[in-house]
C-alpha cells in the first residue's frame, strides 16, 4: 500500500510540474478606419490557409533555463477569423469581397507565434508573416506581410498574451489591408 501511495505521489508531482495549458480567445474585429460611401475595387478571396509548422500552440512561456511552462493555444479558427476581419477592413477602405471578380486572392498565414521568457529587457515578443498571391487575368504578384513585436511585462505568464495577440493580429489585418489596397493601385496601372 506504501508503494502505491508513494507511486501515486510521484505521478501527482510530475503531472503538476509539466507544462501547462492556456487558451487564448480571438477578439472580434472592428475597424478603425473610416468606413467609405463607395466600393469602387472588388476583389474575391479564393483562399485563406493556415500553413503554420506548429499548430498546436501560438505562444510558450519558458522559464529561465528555456524550459516551456506553460503553452498558449488559439480559442477559435485563425483562418475563419482573418477572413472575416480582413473583408471588414477591406470594405471599410472602399473594396467589396465578391464571389466572383477580376483579382482573386489567396492568402497563406506562415506564421504566428509568440514567447515570454525572463523577467528583465523585452521578455515578451512575437511574430506574423503572411504572403498574399494576386492574380487577375494574366499578372500574378507575389506580396509578404510581416511584424515583429516585443516588450517587457512584469507578468510572467499566460495571461500577458491575451490581448498582446490580439493586437498583433489586428495589426497584421490592417496591414494585409493595406497592401492588397496598394497592389490594385499597382494592378491597375
Amino acid at each position: 500500500m506504501k508503494k502505491l501511495f508513494l507511486v501515486a505521489c510521484i505521478a501527482f508531482f510530475i503531472i503538476g510540474c509539466g507544462p501547462k495549458n492556456k487558451a487564448i480567445s480571438l477578439n472580434q474585429y472592428s475597424t478603425h478606419s473610416k468606413i467609405t460611401d463607395k466600393n469602387i475595387e472588388k476583389i474575391y478571396i479564393n483562399s485563406i490557409n493556415d500553413n503554420r509548422e506548429i499548430k498546436n500552440y501560438v505562444a510558450t512561456v519558458k522559464d529561465r533555463y528555456g524550459n516551456i511552462k506553460e503553452y498558449i493555444n488559439l480559442n477559435g479558427n485563425l483562418e475563419i477569423w482573418f477572413k472575416e476581419s480582413l473583408v471588414k477592413e477591406l470594405y471599410s477602405r472602399g473594396i467589396s469581397v465578391i464571389d466572383s471578380a477580376d483579382t482573386v486572392v489567396d492568402i497563406n498565414l506562415t506564421k504566428f507565434s509568440g514567447n515570454l521568457q525572463g523577467f528583465s529587457g523585452e521578455n515578451l515578443s512575437a511574430e506574423a508573416r503572411l504572403t498574399i498571391n494576386f492574380k487577375r487575368w494574366n499578372n500574378t504578384i507575389k506580396k509578404d506581410v510581416s511584424q515583429t513585436q516585443s516588450k517587457f511585462t512584469p507578468l510572467v505568464n499566460g495571461g500577458a498574451f491575451d490581448s498582446y495577440l490580439n493586437d498583433l493580429l489586428k495589426d497584421m489585418v490592417i496591414r494585409t489591408a493595406k497592401q492588397i489596397s496598394l497592389t490594385i493601385k499597382q494592378l491597375n496601372n
